[in-house]
């Protein structure tokens, strides 16, 4: 009998449980209407700290001089049948669950109260941390503004600088545009931390969203605007009416909105990039540079080897791969998007003609998964679908005026080649005329005020055949 008193009593108490939880709950979907009408969830406010306190004393009070009470009356009874015992526990349940009612509800009160605190003290961050995030933040957003400047500018040389045509101009407003990204770092260093900057900035584009609009009477040179912040911004780009009335539809005249498709595509070619791919285990890595250099790489590798100076190429494995999953993944839109029925008998162009996409696809996807050290057949390819597609181009190294100025020289005469009909036993040639003169020996004069690349003999031998310099063009420069 005492253990059916006793039951009875643990379910009284958990239907009171039960009770305080449907009474919140109840009170919780008791809504307000707004200014609109719509009925929306009334703010739940806790009670002050001391009131919580002084209910959850009172409630226990209370019930200890219950108690109190029904152990003298059951002493005073002197009941001695199991009958009249279970009847006084019954009463006891009865005398106790409006004190156990109140209990409960201070108790969660204070739960509710103890949350809220826990939560405000998770987000106050130290002050260390409150430093680092500021400085962290800072560095994205100037990483990004370099990234924005730069794909803003390609985008207005774009639409204002070469023909544009309704075909281009539907699958910009359907698929957006693509942006190829191709990077000459080392996983090393200081060239590491501007890799993983690149990674950063470079996915931040994918949040822009770019609006093409008319230019305006008063607007003598086009000027973009940018509008918004850093969760959400857009970018508005100014073009001429006539470019904007080729595609046939009056929606179309008055602008239409697109968003950059970014690819990020990376091999280190320089020394310490031969360094990084030799700790990785990867016996190819050395193919490039002869055996006369081998011997002090090795030295240079043994002497760094135990300090830890230089890591693996993981990371940049998986940029190649990741960028050939975004560059599929935007190849399968824009090959679904319909050509303009004006625009099937125009001419294609010399790649369109020549090549298939998804087989350099499958080349490329060959490359990225080989193990072949500094393999920048993946950028050939990968730049050559970004023409082939429409889109934007852009080159990087350390300080963009070296490595660089190899790659580019090596596109242009690619190019060349490719759509104006560059003799092969001619290309060497164009490249280290390109290489001697011009733009990319301009460019050092102003960087480093001296028109010499900056790539010294044990360098010289580390990258590449087709990306070193002529003979002449370079030396021992401060960079």
């Amino acid at each position: 009998m005492k253990e059916d008193a006793k039951s009875q009593s643990d379910n009284c108490l958990n239907e009171l449980s039960k009770l305080v939880l449907v009474n919140n709950a109840k009170n919780d979907d008791i809504g307000v209407q707004n200014e609109n009408g719509r009925r929306c969830k009334s703010p739940e406010e806790l009670e002050p700290w001391d009131l919580t306190q002084l209910n959850i004393e009172a409630s226990i009070m209370c019930m200890a001089s219950k108690v109190k009470n029904l152990c003298r009356s059951v002493t005073k009874s002197g009941a001695t049948d199991c009958g009249e015992r279970v009847a006084d526990q019954l009463d006891w349940v009865q005398e106790l669950t409006p004190s156990v009612r109140k209990l409960l509800q201070a108790l969660d009160c204070l739960w509710r109260t103890a949350n809220l605190m826990q939560a405000t003290y998770l987000l106050v961050e130290p002050l260390q941390l409150s430093f680092q995030m500021g400085t962290i933040q800072h560095r994205r957003d100037i990483v990004f503004t370099h990234v924005l400047t730069s794909v803003v500018v390609s985008i207005l040389t774009r639409l204002w600088c070469q023909n544009v045509d309704a075909h281009f101009l539907t699958r910009l407003s359907k698929v957006g545009m693509l942006a190829s990204f191709e990077g000459l770092l080392s996983c090393h260093g200081d060239e590491m931390g501007m890799l993983e900057d690149m990674i950063v900035a470079i996915e931040d584009l994918g949040r822009i969203t770019f609006r093409v609009r008319p230019t305006t009477d008063t607007e003598s040179v086009p000027t973009p605007v940018v509008e918004g912040g850093r969760l959400l911004m857009t970018v508005y780009i100014p073009v001429p009416e006539a470019v904007l009335r080729i595609m046939g539809s009056p929606e179309s005249s008055k602008g239409f909105s697109f968003h950059i498709n970014p690819v990020f595509f990376n091999i280190g070619i320089n020394e310490q990039a031969t360094i990084a791919e030799r700790d990785s285990c990867n016996p190819s890595c050395m193919y490039s540079v002869p055996n006369s250099a081998r011997k002090s790489i090795t030295c240079m590798h043994n002497t760094t080897t135990n300090q830890n100076r230089f890591g693996d190429i993981s990371l940049q494995d998986k940029i190649n791969a990741d960028g050939l999953e975004m560059l599929r993944e935007f190849y399968n839109r824009y090959r679904h998007v319909p050509i303009v029925i004006a625009e099937r008998n125009r001419r294609p162009s010399i790649c369109e003609s020549s090549v298939c996409v998804a087989e350099l696809l499958e080349k490329l996807s060959a490359s990225v998964h080989s193990k072949k050290g500094k393999n920048v057949e993946i950028l050939q390819i990968s730049a050559q679908i970004c023409r082939i597609l429409n889109g934007l181009r852009f080159t990087s190294c350390k300080s963009a005026k070296d490595r660089t100025s190899m790659s580019v020289t090596l596109e242009q005469c690619t190019v060349l080649k490719e759509q104006f009909d560059l003799a092969e036993h001619e290309f060497l040639r164009a490249l280290e005329c390109m290489r001697c003169e011009g733009t990319r020996r301009e460019n050092t004069l102003k960087n480093a005020g001296v028109k010499k690349y900056a790539f010294n003999a044990l360098q010289l031998m580390a990258l590449p055949k087709l990306y070193r310099p002529p003979a002449g063009t370079y030396g021992n420069v401060q960079t």
